[in-house]
């Protein structure tokens, strides 16, 4: 069974015109699931037959570490510049101050309602009317 934290990995057309040079069915048994296990697992069974085994190593395995390399950047560079927010928040206050719902804003500034939602002036929107109102007293 293929562990939870399996990855996924590119498989080369270069690596398939390998195997099929090797000449017993078992060296390319052998070739196929070291590509695979390491692929997929970042695990390595040691091959006994030496050409397969050095050729696994000095070719396949650092091009599956460089690709993952490349994949782990760009997950990393997402995470940290995502896409940026699309809504003005300054245009977005200015219309709840005018008194406009988040439809009406979002169909004014041609945005879905749930991106009005998000914004900062929306969340808002009732503090500023509650820091308004006076605070009355009542003598009984």
């Amino acid at each position: 069974m293929v562990p939870l934290e399996a990855r996924t990995f590119v498989f080369y057309p270069s690596w398939l015109d390998f195997i099929e040079g090797i000449s017993t069915t078992e060296g390319k048994y052998k070739m196929l699931y070291a590509i695979v296990e390491y692929g997929c697992m970042n695990k390595h069974t040691e091959v006994d037959d030496p050409i397969i085994e050095n050729t696994f190593m000095n070719l396949v395995k650092p091009l599956i570490d460089k690709a993952q390399g490349r994949y782990q950047e760009r997950v990393e560079y997402g995470q940290n510049h995502g896409r940026r927010r699309m809504v003005q928040e300054d245009l977005v206050a200015e219309f709840i101050e005018q008194g406009f719902k988040a439809k009406e804003i979002a169909d004014k500034i041609g945005v879905s309602p749930s991106a009005i939602y998000k914004t900062e002036a929306w969340k808002n929107r009732n503090k500023s009317k509650d820091e308004e109102l006076p605070l009355m007293d009542f003598d009984f």
